[in-house]
């Protein structure tokens, strides 16, 4: 209800004033609503490590038609696009930075392998989503670093150092993935020093036969969701001087 000062306009002449300012709301929203108002179109920019593909513009329109490169392809991106990934025979061996909020799609699970010492994805913007990629034998598959409101769903983590680690990071999730044969940890939220990781989900995923080293050690400053604690997943933090690692499964 809207009120109109003064006690002088008694409740039919304000009941009147109020129409004719509903009337003038209805006529913009018809407005609006007959298409005068831009709409914001998101995209979808398709990737493929095959012969046909470029790192030039005018491609990324299709599997057929797309760019050589994810990261390329994330340049080419504005916040809130889609970049889909298409499945090849042949691995991708790129280190990708997200560094915008956008979702990455794989087709089919395309296999990120860049090596031991490489990460396929480090998360650098907040909002990003990351699904349906097979992430092997590299020091961590995902990595989000410092980046809120990740969401890292659907994929197969396997054979790396760290399936998938979460760093200085709130209101981020790990649900839904295979993590499997990991030389240290299957999933790792830390906090190293002053940064906070809190309010993460890690639900639903399936874990096994990873590695548990001492990799962690216990902060205050982070706030986890678990379903379970099987092996494989630690919480914790690194609180500076490189000796005392410790693995917690408490700050539930």
């Amino acid at each position: 209800m809207i009120t109109f000062p003064g006690e002088l306009i008694v409740g039919k002449t304000r009941m009147r004033m109020f129409r004719v300012i509903s009337a003038g709301a209805l006529a913009v929203a018809s407005f609006l609503t007959a298409g005068n108002a831009s709409a914001i179109v998101h995209a979808t920019i398709y990737v493929a490590n095959v012969g046909t593909s470029h790192d030039s513009p005018g491609y990324g329109t299709s599997c057929a038609h797309a760019y050589l490169t994810i990261t390329y392809a994330i340049s080419a991106a504005s916040p809130g696009d889609t970049v889909l990934v298409c499945h090849s025979a042949s691995p991708y061996t790129e280190q990708v930075l997200v560094d915008k909020r956008i979702v990455l799609q794989g087709v089919d699970h395309p296999v990120m392998d860049p090596g031991l010492t490489g990460i396929p994805f480090t998360v650098a913007a907040s909002g990003v989503t990351i699904r349906g990629f097979t992430l092997r034998d590299s020091f961590a598959g995902i990595d989000v670093q410092g980046a809120d409101h990740a969401r890292i769903t659907g994929n197969i983590a396997k054979t790396s150092l760290i399936g998938i680690n979460i760093e200085g990071s709130a209101y981020s999730s790990v649900t839904g993935n295979v993590i499997d044969d990991n030389l240290c940890v299957g999933i790792s939220v830390f906090a190293y020093g002053p940064e906070v990781t809190s309010h993460i989900t890690v639900a639903r995923n399936h874990v096994d036969g990873n590695v548990t080293a001492r990799c962690l050690s216990p902060s205050p400053d982070i706030n986890v969701t678990l379903d379970g604690l099987p092996a494989g997943i630690l919480v914790g933090a690194d609180l500076g001087g490189g000796t005392s690692y410790h693995p917690i499964h408490t700050k539930l």
